[in-house]
């Protein structure tokens, strides 16, 4: 928790910290929790995990749950500018909550 404690406290009120987790590793749930004691529940989120179990986790130093269509049109707008598949990422991005 120290770490993580002492990441949240590097980042601006704004601020994201987004770490890549293994999501079949025995410690998965234990890294998930401790991020989630340190930034709050409302404030950590994960995307699926990939095929091969990674599972990239963002911790918002001020949780700010953004409106799904906003993200939405965030999105949008980055499939046309950078042609990466942003809205298909939204269907499976999701708030966590501590087990």
């Amino acid at each position: 928790s120290e770490f993580y404690a002492d990441c949240k406290q590097l980042l601006t009120d704004d601020g994201i910290m987004t770490v890549n987790l293994f999501g079949r590793s025995s410690s998965f749930q234990s890294t998930v929790d401790k991020i989630s004691q340190v930034f709050g529940d409302n404030a950590v989120w994960a995307f699926k995990a990939t095929r091969e179990g990674n599972t990239i986790v963002l911790a918002q130093r001020t949780a700010l749950q953004a409106k799904r269509e906003s993200l939405q049109a965030r999105a949008i707008e980055i499939e046309s500018k950078f042609g990466l598949p942003a809205t298909k990422w939204l269907r499976v991005f999701k708030l966590l909550k501590m087990k």
